[in-house]
């Protein structure tokens, strides 16, 4: 075991067999990071933080949020080279890789929980969303084979009823 970064974001990260993805800072400078497990090298590309993440079919993909709209940046997971920039939804709050492809959490609401959320999947390529399923109260999207996402209800002062929803094709 060794050290990769000691300034990594710890809520965006992401994994697979070519190793860990994460975002950094140093200095002024944001990064996105690869860490190779079989070398224990580190490369490391200047690329927006603090944005969700995920891996997908050979990309690194992060749903940036900006002065003027939502963009979702794609790097080569290789290279980090960054391959596509295209503006999403400025309600797109999140995304995740799944067995169903890329998803993308829709909440088009300011209260929470937010009755209108949607989850969909998100097309890189043209930044749109397609096949988008109505999820009240979505907060939060799970990555993996099976695709999940995390509801909120009834909020009870600090505490809210938390139920996990599976979605099939």
């Amino acid at each position: 075991m060794h050290v990769v970064d000691t300034s990594a974001y710890p809520a965006d990260m992401s994994a697979d067999s070519a190793g860990l993805y994460f975002e950094t800072q140093h200095g002024v400078n944001g990064y996105l990071g690869h860490a190779d497990p079989d070398t224990s090298t580190v490369q490391l590309r200047k690329a927006p933080i603090d944005a969700p993440l995920a891996l997908a079919d050979g990309r690194a993909d992060e749903l940036v949020s900006g002065s003027s709209s939502e963009n979702v940046f794609s790097y080569n997971a290789r290279t980090l080279a960054l391959v596509s920039a295209k503006k999403v939804p400025e309600k797109d709050a999140a995304i995740a890789d799944t067995g169903l492809g890329l998803l993308v959490l829709a909440q088009g609401c300011d209260g929470f929980p937010c009755a209108s959320a949607t989850v969909g999947r998100l097309n890189v390529a043209t930044g749109g969303t397609w096949e988008a399923l109505r999820a009240p109260g979505a907060y939060q999207l799970l990555a993996g084979p099976s695709a999940a996402v995390i509801e909120v209800s009834h909020l009870h002062g600090s505490h809210a009823n938390l139920y996990l929803v599976r979605i099939s094709s």
